[in-house]
């Protein structure tokens, strides 16, 4: 149900999901992790009127809960489809971005945090899916410096784990040339 790519920068792991995506036809939602930002507004935000405090669902929060939905005329809901979850990046994350991803990854239930504390089930069939350039513990080859260390009991909620590698030059000169042949004529 959920998987994990890494491999070094330009290998394909992105595209590689965004082709799934558009191939199998399942909706995707993306989000890329830049270290130190509060990601807590993708699920919900606050904030203050003359009433007090005010809660309001953010786009992600919807999106793991209800699916695309798809209406009929006159506007009510005939079929939830479970979105893809594609986070970018996530080797990046610091441990308040990884902390979000432990509810929804659960492999029991999986749950998504909501305003004031309260959680929400994701829909079944959703998939979360995330990116990195590291496998979870860090850079070791001093490449990508800004990969942090994941929580070995997040990283173990991911069911499918895959590395990526370069393509042999071999390999990637007939794309090349089939990709760009008036440049590789010039």
């Amino acid at each position: 149900r959920h998987g994990y790519i890494h491999g070094m920068p330009g290998t394909g792991k992105d595209a590689f999901l965004h082709a799934v995506s558009a191939l199998a036809r399942i909706p995707c939602v993306l989000r890329s992790i830049k270290p130190g930002v509060n990601i807590q507004h993708w699920f919900y935000s606050r904030s203050f009127n003359k009433e007090g405090t005010e809660w309001e669902r953010g786009p992600l929060l919807d999106n793991l809960t209800r699916g695309y939905e798809i209406t009929n005329a006159q506007g009510a809901v005939i079929r939830r489809v479970p979105y893809m979850f594609l986070i970018t990046d996530f080797d990046r994350a610091d441990r308040g971005q990884a902390e979000h991803l432990r509810l929804i990854t659960d492999t029991t239930l999986g749950r998504v945090e909501g305003p004031q504390g309260r959680t929400e089930v994701v829909l079944d069939g959703t998939m979360v899916w995330a990116t990195g350039n590291s496998a979870g513990a860090g850079d070791t080859r001093g490449r990508c410096i800004s990969s942090n260390v994941i929580d070995a009991s997040i990283m173990d909620r991911f069911q499918r784990v895959y590395e990526f590698h370069w393509l042999a030059w071999k390999d990637e000169e007939a794309i090349c040339r089939e990709k760009f042949g008036v440049l590789v004529e010039q």
